[in-house]
């Protein structure tokens, strides 16, 4: 099997950038063009008729695990990435994770976001030029948000 592609965020301009190829996704980027260029990891779109969609994909990793990109667009531009993992091992009740599973999530996350980005990530988001990025508990959706938003 190949190895994966590995997802790494620019800490200049927050791109998040496929290694080795050099495919990203980045602020502004068309929402016809991540389907083109990232056509191997499209999973689906969600669109609801008021100016958002969000793209789904898969199959590369972040920090060495795998992990799964929701990718956010207004007007047909990128302005944000969510970004899930999935670590090895991650308990689950009733096909939810736990808390402990969230919270090592989330550790995790900061961990990579810390190394890639050069910032000590807390509960707080850390604000960039290009934006903000996070990853924090989310106690509406009881999971693990982590992302960035190049809105800001």
């Amino acid at each position: 099997m190949p190895q994966r592609e590995a997802l790494v965020i620019d800490p200049g301009d927050g791109a998040m950038v496929l290694r080795p190829s050099g495919r990203a996704w980045r602020k502004g980027l068309a929402q016809a063009d991540a389907q083109v260029q990232m056509a191997e990891f499209f999973k689906g779109t969600r669109e609801r008729g008021n100016g958002y969609a969000w793209l789904s994909f898969s199959g590369f990793e972040f920090g060495g695990m795998p992990c799964w990109l929701s990718v956010g667009f207004h007007e047909g531009l990128l302005n944000m990435v969510l970004l899930g993992v999935g670590l090895p091992g991650a308990e689950e009740e009733d096909g939810w994770p736990t808390q402990k599973a969230i919270d090592n999530e989330i550790a995790f996350v900061r961990r990579a976001l810390g190394k890639q980005l050069g910032r000590t990530f807390g509960h707080a988001p850390e604000a960039f030029p290009w934006g903000t990025a996070w990853s924090r508990f989310d106690p509406k959706g009881f999971m693990a948000s982590a992302g960035v938003d190049y809105r800001g």
